[in-house]
């Protein structure tokens, strides 16, 4: 792979072609096996400019090593279909272990939840599914042309529509994987945090920013965004 890459670099200069080269495009357990004697060979450096990571596989932890040891390497989370207060969870821990984004896969499904290659798709599932076994953020419904937004829809739209462009994360506790939360200061200088809440019970937390402190409660499986300006 680091041949290939070295050759395909080579061509992007000759060409002056300004794409970006992410290596790996898989999953966490190729953390130590596959991109560390990436990042330590002499001989790769400058020739990629990022790792894309898969969350199929392995534990985000191997994200988070990586990042802290080489902070200087944009880490991008490329694939996952991630829905429901858990599935904003694992969102918000990969941003926390280092991830500059997340790219939901897939955007638009049919009713039974097609395209979709493993357990579902058309050919494989006679009945529609509820909106918590749908794989997209927009479903084709019964109404032929009507699509709808699916639950994966309003729980990726609080980073989505909250945290912009140009937003950098910043420190926040660790609240655990039931309760998880990542925050960001937008390029406007505001403060968006974003809490999850995928455990059964509700949980009662303290937003704590500028000496102001704000005591909220979250129930069960939902999920909140705040804004502080």
């Amino acid at each position: 792979m680091r041949d290939m890459v070295v050759e395909i670099k080579k061509i992007f200069i000759k060409n002056d072609t300004r794409s970006e080269i992410w290596i790996l495009d898989h999953n966490f357990i190729f953390a130590k096996t596959w991109v560390e004697p990436f990042l330590t060979d002499s001989s790769a450096k400058g020739i990629f400019d990022g790792v894309a990571w898969h969350d199929y596989e392995g534990s985000e932890d191997s994200l988070c090593y990586l990042s802290a040891k080489y902070p200087e390497m944009p880490m991008y989370h490329t694939e996952k279909s991630l829905y429901t207060t858990y599935g904003l969870m694992r969102i918000l821990r990969i941003i926390r272990c280092g991830a500059r984004s997340h790219n939901h896969w897939i955007t638009i499904s049919d009713q039974h939840g097609g395209p979709y290659q493993f357990g579902g798709g058309s050919e494989k599932i006679k009945e529609p599914l509820t909106d918590a076994g749908l794989h997209a953020l927009y479903n084709l419904r019964e109404t032929p042309d009507k699509w709808t937004e699916t639950l994966g829809y309003y729980t990726f739209g609080h980073l989505s529509k909250f945290v912009k462009r140009g937003a950098n994360r910043i420190g926040s506790d660790d609240t655990g994987s039931e309760l998880t939360n990542a925050a960001f200061k937008n390029p406007d200088g505001s403060i968006v945090l974003v809490v999850s809440n995928s455990g059964k019970t509700d949980r009662t937390f303290i937003i704590s920013a500028g000496g102001n402190n704000a005591l909220v409660k979250l129930t069960a499986q939902s999920a909140a965004t705040y804004v502080i300006k």
